[in-house]
């Protein structure tokens, strides 16, 4: 009961908050250090800081988000921790306010370049908070990034998210059937366009890691393969190409390249499963994999050409909202 379930770092301090036994309680440790709570008579700016949430309802604390001041973001509503006149955070500057109360649920929030994406406390909606002083004073707006889309939400519940930062930036979305929502977040530009990505499978978990240029998206993806419940960690094939040989547009694929054949080996991951087969850019006849392999589809013209594309079905479905 007194461990706590959410953590962040905040103006060179390490901050926790939601304890079972205080569930609206907040502790800062020391400015720059990791874990001491000291604290001095009389008080000094650097001593730890320990606070509660002064709310008429009982909201746990869910989430500690850092953007230009602290944000807490409770079941029930959104509150900025902050020293209001731009001081470092001190025992005696910190100040506590609502900003909205909408809440949040238990999804990962993510950070964007200026804002905070959260799936409210229902489940069904994506919510963007983003500081606004609409020329008074400033404060923490929460708005639905959904409305339009209402398709797409409705009736389900929202379990997982990720943001890409590059080179598009995106930020995905798991649905609780299992399907893969994605949305092209450019608000500089007014851009936040939905799109929905279906694959034979369900999807449970995502993360984007950054390698090289691009931020890349990992996928945890149930499939039935030969009559039994399988789990693949699968990677987003990059999108950006150069020659329409090496474009690759299959779901759970994986490519060959080397001499002419007319039999692929190695796909006991798609056994009993009927897939799609391309080379060197080239639609090739379906054919299903037996015994770990896929055979008896018409061998390539060319002698140099290679088999791509190993995978369920052709390319992801994309709906735009």
């Amino acid at each position: 009961g007194k461990y706590p379930s959410t953590v962040t770092y905040f103006d060179q301090r390490r901050c926790f908050s939601a304890t079972d036994e205080a569930p609206q309680t907040c502790w800062m440790t020391k400015a720059g250090t990791e874990s001491n709570f000291a604290t001095s008579i009389p008080t000094v700016d650097d001593d730890a800081i320990s606070f509660k949430i002064a709310s008429r309802e009982q909201n746990r604390v869910r989430h500690m988000v850092a953007l230009g001041d602290l944000i807490l973001l409770t079941a029930g509503g959104e509150w900025r921790i902050f020293t209001g006149n731009g001081d470092p955070l001190t025992p005696s500057t910190l100040q506590a306010r609502p900003q909205s109360y909408v809440g949040a649920n238990n999804v990962q929030p993510v950070t964007t370049s200026a804002s905070a994406l959260y799936v409210q406390a229902q489940g069904t909606r994506v919510r963007e908070l983003l500081y606004s002083d609409n020329g008074g004073p400033g404060a923490y707006k929460s708005e639905d990034m959904s409305v339009l889309v209402p398709h797409l939400m409705d009736g389900y519940t929202l379990t997982d998210m990720a943001f890409s930062r590059g080179p598009t930036p995106l930020l995905w979305v798991v649905r609780s059937d299992g399907t893969l929502l994605g949305n092209t977040y450019m608000p500089e530009q007014r851009v936040r366009a939905w799109h929905r990505h279906d694959t034979a499978g369900e999807f449970e978990s995502v993360a984007c890691v950054v390698e090289g240029n691009e931020d890349v998206l990992y996928a945890v993806v149930k499939r039935e393969i030969n009559g039994r419940d399988v789990r693949y960690i699968e990677r987003l094939n990059t999108m950006l190409f150069s020659s329409a040989a090496d474009c690759f547009h299959v779901d759970s694929g994986l490519t060959y390249s080397g001499a002419a054949t007319s039999t692929i080996t190695g796909l006991w991951h798609l056994e009993g499963e009927t897939v799609s087969v391309l080379g060197d850019g080239a639609v090739f006849p379906r054919v299903t994999v037996t015994a770990d392999r896929a055979a008896h589809y018409r061998r390539p013209a060319h002698p140099s050409a290679v088999a791509r594309g190993i995978g369920l079905r052709p390319g992801l479905r994309q709906e735009r909202g």
